[in-house]
């Protein structure tokens, strides 16, 4: 078996060629730094070929992000040098300001010359590109508010990056749309209506207290659960979306316990031999005549 100060200095004398990471690195035996390289550690791997003990140095190298495990022959062997490069995930991009509504560009900054992707509100995958200093801009449509986007970096020389999640948020000119609430009775538990897609929904009662709030669907639909009310209370329904608040819409509520009552139909003149009335009711009413 090889002495330690051989195999040592046998390590010492190998090299191994990475032209495609940026030229010839040797093993690191002695300590030297290696170009392009930030750390580095040379062993040997004894193993038997026959009845004879041989042996291969082994380089582990990080270099450029990524790490390089060596494993070289020694010049008394004849088994051909090895190794296997692991590429490192891009960074993940930073995008500099927020988004919001009125945007059309989507700025930053990642890695040089990587491509840049953004999937929008549609499910649909933008694509951009970084300069050699990593500064990237991108045209994307106007974004509806809340979107989250997805930005992320691809380069043909890493892994994808970890994904960068945007909201976007209202501009200075944005306003929600008010909710459409369904009506409320004294046998009501639970209050309905349409908003705002994942807007908050907030009902207050006229002593400015709150009754109940939760979060509409994707879909804007919400539903509820609140106590029953008295008739003739007032609630306030409201929905915010990225702390911008509409307009409340106000519902009444009505007591079902006892049927409402029906205004009675204003007829006019008819004279003998008339074969037709005329006359006003409340809108959607059914009018009977009957014979005295």
């Amino acid at each position: 078996m090889p002495r330690h100060k051989d195999k040592l200095s046998m390590c010492a004398e190998t090299s191994l060629d990475t032209t495609s990471q940026g030229g010839k690195i040797m093993n690191n035996a002695n300590k030297n730094s290696l170009s392009k390289t930030n750390q580095s550690r040379t062993n040997f791997k004894m193993f038997k070929a026959g009845k004879r003990w041989v042996f291969a140095c082994a380089a582990v190298l990080t270099m450029m992000g990524g790490t390089i495990s060596a494993f070289v022959t020694t010049p008394y062997m004849t088994h051909a040098a090895t190794e296997s490069v692991l590429r490192r995930a891009a960074s993940a991009p930073k995008v500099s300001e927020p988004v919001t509504t009125d945007d059309t560009t989507v700025s930053g900054t990642a890695d040089p010359n990587v491509t840049i992707s953004i999937k929008v509100a549609t499910g649909e995958d933008i694509e951009g590109q970084s300069d050699s200093n990593g500064d990237f801009s991108v045209e994307i449509t106007k974004q509806p508010l809340g979107t989250v986007l997805e930005v992320m970096a691809i380069g043909a020389d890493f892994l994808p990056s970890e994904v960068t999640y945007v909201t976007v948020k209202a501009a200075s000119t944005t306003t929600v749309d008010a909710p459409d609430v369904n009506k409320v009775t004294t046998s009501s538990t639970t209050i309905t209506g349409t908003a705002a897609p994942n807007s908050h929904i907030t009902v207050t009662k006229d002593d400015g207290s709150k009754l109940v709030e939760g979060d509409a669907s994707s879909s804007g639909s919400f539903s509820l659960t609140i106590p029953k009310q008295a008739a003739g209370t007032n609630l306030h329904v409201t929905a915010t979306v990225n702390d911008v608040p509409s307009k409340a819409t106000t519902v009444q509520v009505t007591d079902d316990s006892t049927p409402a009552t029906v205004a009675a139909p204003v007829v006019g003149e008819a004279t003998e031999g008339d074969t037709s009335l005329s006359g006003t009711a409340t809108p959607g009413d059914t009018i009977q005549v009957f014979d005295s």
